[in-house]
């Protein structure tokens, strides 16, 4: 291959109801009998294999004297000869149907381009720079992207290396474009399509969060210009960081609903935060990536559970939120994990390490054996913070973990491994943090309860209604409209008594039951009743007895205390930035 070897990809959708896209990819200066050209398997910030090559459409390729031969030699992998050429053509269809944040998506309202799963790369050229043009529908005025323009060109840009191209996301159509000032650099909101959306307000909550995350780290921001991309959808959720921008998915009429839009407000902070901590601040090996294999870590707990904890609490820090707010959604997070029993048999190493395999592929089981490591890594996280601040009265943080990892980190383009992250934590809190390493190689339950003491509040569990107190518990959940069974939990007693998933449930204690009534017979059950489940099982009819437990408790809370210290009130001060009254 020679260096001077220059690459142009062109991008076009003529036809947009068919939600295929063109590409073409020309290398002109090709020194060699043949080029290989590859597609990336997985996107980075989403650990599963994803295939993207299984929506190739066609392929084919041309060199000066006409078409050259194109061979599959494996499942992403396309081998062109060149015979006596070094300047030739390869151009590929992909079909583009999916609206998610890791994939692309073409209809008559839009094109969402994200990289990984549109673009292939010559074999040996991921390094070096790579030119893009992007030819629009001829209905379409907009192209929304952060790869830099080509001399100011409104449909030409260049990327770095394949890196650049695969971490820069394009919008193309007619979306609304929406620009704000914050922490001394230029953002914008990309918006597709419509809904219940208040975008002064939106804007505006927006602009505290980023103030608020650049105020932690007290830098000059690590770009010039950033895009949050935002395509509303029928009830969609979902988020995906790159370093200049993060694409949203939210419901598009999810804006009313104060719940729902501190969820999206969380969002925000969450995949911004991300500008940091991983898309800089990552564990070993992602990055620089190897977009064909899985890329195996112990520490997405470092990469998403520090977002986790931080996307929350950026929200009243910035008074987008008030403290009352915060707590609730704490609580949420403390009933999910409180309510999944795999949290005491696998740990959130454990949990990172199989991301690949188990996180993103859940079965029936899953909530018997595994735990998120979001949901458990940001509670740890909450326990590390309220840990460090504790013991140093106030003076240190993971505020002050996280700006030594900065300085550290941004421009030397390393990535941090286990020993350095608890060893800078330990360095900020000026003793050993056994107590909280602990919670991350073995499955310990965690107590978070435990830590709230220091900052004058207390955790309360009860019940949402007086009467399950007495309320009979099998621990099923049922699938949506039947009277067929989806999860049998294992601290519950149906499981022991041997009730599967996907068992019909025909009768309760020789009664006849239906979708219509189940909820009800199922709810009027005390503790300490025993229950005859008349079952259909694979076509063969059962009997199975089961004895109710206990209803474990559906609603958590948090109280300050009636008498706080002025020691409480300094750290609660400290660690939310609202006084003790607010």
């Amino acid at each position: 291959m020679s260096n001077k070897s220059h690459i142009k990809y062109t991008i076009s959708m003529d036809a947009p109801h068919t939600h295929v896209f063109t590409v073409k990819i020309e290398v002109d200066g090709h020194t060699g009998n043949y080029i290989n050209f590859k597609m990336p398997v997985w996107t980075p910030g989403s650990y599963l294999v994803r295939e993207f090559s299984k929506n190739i459409v066609s392929t084919s390729a041309s060199g000066k004297r006409g078409d050259l031969p194109v061979e599959k030699i494996s499942k992403n992998t396309w081998k062109v000869a060149l015979s006596d050429t070094n300047k030739m053509a390869f151009t590929y269809q992909v079909y583009a149907y999916e609206k998610t944040v890791r994939t692309s998506y073409l209809d008559g309202e839009q094109a969402m381009i994200n990289g990984a799963s549109i673009f292939m790369i010559p074999e040996g050229y991921e390094n070096q720079p790579l030119e893009l043009i992007v030819e629009p529908y001829h209905q379409w005025q907009r192209i929304t992207t952060t790869l830099e323009s080509y001399k100011g060109s409104y449909d030409k840009f260049v990327a770095l290396n394949f890196d650049d191209l695969i971490d820069c996301p394009i919008e193309v159509g007619n979306h609304q474009i929406h620009s704000f000032e914050a922490g001394g650099a230029t953002h914008e909101y990309a918006i597709t399509s419509t809904g219940n959306i208040d975008v002064p307000v939106l804007i505006n909550d927006s602009k505290k969060i980023v103030d608020e995350i650049h105020a932690l780290f007290s830098d000059t921001p690590p770009y010039e210009h950033y895009v949050f991309f935002l395509h509303l959808t029928n009830g969609g959720f979902g988020g995906l960081e790159h370093c200049r921008s993060c694409s949203m998915i939210y419901d598009r009429n999810g804006f009313k609903d104060r719940k729902k839009y501190i969820r999206l407000l969380s969002l925000v902070s969450h995949e911004f935060f991300h500008t940091w901590n991983i898309k800089r601040i990552r564990p070993k090996g992602l990055g620089p990536f190897d977009y064909y294999n899985e890329v195996y870590t112990k520490l997405l707990w470092i990469a998403e559970g520090v977002t986790s904890y931080y996307d929350n609490i950026f929200l009243p820090r910035s008074g987008v939120s008030t403290i009352k707010e915060y707590f609730e959604t704490i609580c949420d997070d403390i009933k999910r994990y409180e309510g999944i029993p795999g949290k005491e048999v696998m740990t959130v190493e454990e949990s990172s390490f199989d991301a690949w395999v188990k996180l993103y592929r859940p079965n029936e089981n899953s909530i018997n054996t595994s735990i998120s490591y979001y949901l458990k890594g940001g509670l740890i996280i909450m326990a590390l913070d309220l840990t460090i601040r504790d013991i140093t009265d106030g003076k240190k943080s993971m505020d002050d973990v996280y700006r030594l990892l900065w300085d550290k980190f941004k421009d030397d383009g390393e990535s941090i491994d286990d020993t350095t992250f608890k060893s800078i934590c330990e360095d900020v809190a000026g003793k050993p943090l056994d107590k909280i390493w602990n919670y991350l190689s073995t499955p310990t339950p965690l107590n978070i309860g435990d830590f709230f003491e220091p900052f004058g509040i207390i955790l309360k569990s009860q019940y949402s209604k007086p009467e399950q107190k007495k309320a009979g518990w099998f621990g099923i959940y049922m699938k949506k409209n039947t009277t067929q069974i989806s999860t049998t939990l294992s601290t519950g007693p149906a499981y022991t008594s041997g009730l599967y998933v996907n068992d019909e449930i025909l009768a309760l204690n020789n009664i006849r039951v239906s979708v219509e009534n189940i909820k009800d017979y199922m709810n009027n059950m005390t503790i300490g009743d025993t229950v005859d489940f008349l079952i259909s099982r694979d076509g063969l009819v059962k009997t199975v007895s089961v004895k109710t437990k206990s209803l474990p408790f559906d609603k958590y809370y948090i109280e300050k205390m009636k008498e706080p210290t002025q020691r409480q009130k300094k750290l609660f001060k400290g660690w939310l930035k609202q006084d003790w009254n607010a």
